[in-house]
């Protein structure tokens, strides 16, 4: 017999490196808006820290997340936290362009930015949504 626990799947999401050009966007207005901040304090200590509060609040997008899955649970560790929601938990999976959301509630609620679980596909989307949907409860499917 196989240990729950066995990982399953695992991948890592890095969007900044899978999106170039949108990293190289985002760094240039990163640059822009600290330098309209230097000149309009006259303060590097600001400018610096408006550069670190942005790349901080787009910290997701610039570092990797990882993603496990195995016989009882997801967990997703991201650059500031990690979750894990057992299968027998979710009640709803949805996916769109870039990724999908799991959530423990059964509605749309304002609380799902804090209480689910935000998934980056990579290259893995269709092995990654087969596998979820496979483990979901009925109710979530």
């Amino acid at each position: 017999m196989a240990n729950q626990t066995e990982t399953i799947l695992s991948w890592t999401a890095h969007p900044a490196r899978q999106r170039p050009e949108q990293a190289s966007l985002a760094i240039g207005l990163i640059v822009v808006f600290s330098i309209a901040v230097l000149l309009s304090t006259g303060s590097v200590a600001w400018a610096c820290f408006s550069a670190g509060l942005l790349v901080l609040t787009l910290n997701r997008f610039f570092l990797p997340s990882r993603y496990v899955i195995d016989g009882e649970s997801i967990t997703a560790r991201y650059p500031l936290r990690s979750m894990t929601m057992r299968w027998s938990e979710l009640r709803r999976f949805h996916v769109d362009e870039y990724g999908g959301y799991l959530s423990n509630r059964p509605e749309r609620s304002r609380l799902d930015a804090y209480r689910g679980i935000h998934l980056l596909f990579d290259e893995q989307r269709e092995r990654v949504i087969n596998e979820i949907t496979r483990r979901l409860p009925e109710e979530a499917r």
